[in-house]
């Protein structure tokens, strides 16, 4: 997959939206610290490879189902970054497929 990045103000997150995809990825640090990796994603094309190299656990992650403004999450958490996929609240994909991407 190919997206493109966008680190949020000061650094807080980091957010790739996907092409392909009805979905898109937010990674922030737990501790909601600025985090100085997330500024060499900054519009540029990002791929899930450099995704999963932040979250190299992500196989093992537990999601829990959220809603958020209109959106459909999916969030999990490992010892260093939160991270919620986001669609639509009419997307059709189940949360697995939105998952495994």
């Amino acid at each position: 997959m190919i997206g493109r990045g966008y680190m949020g103000q000061m650094g807080k997150y980091l957010s790739v939206s996907f092409d392909d995809r009805d979905w898109h990825v937010m990674i922030r640090r737990i501790d909601k610290q600025s985090c100085d990796s997330f500024g060499q994603y900054h519009g540029r094309i990002v791929t899930n490879v450099e995704v999963e190299q932040l979250l190299p656990n992500w196989n093992s992650l537990v999601w829990k189902s959220s809603s958020i403004a209109y959106s459909r999450g999916l969030t999990a958490h490992d010892d260093r970054f939160s991270v919620t996929l986001l669609t639509t609240e009419d997307c059709s994909l189940s949360d697995e497929q939105i998952i495994t991407g």
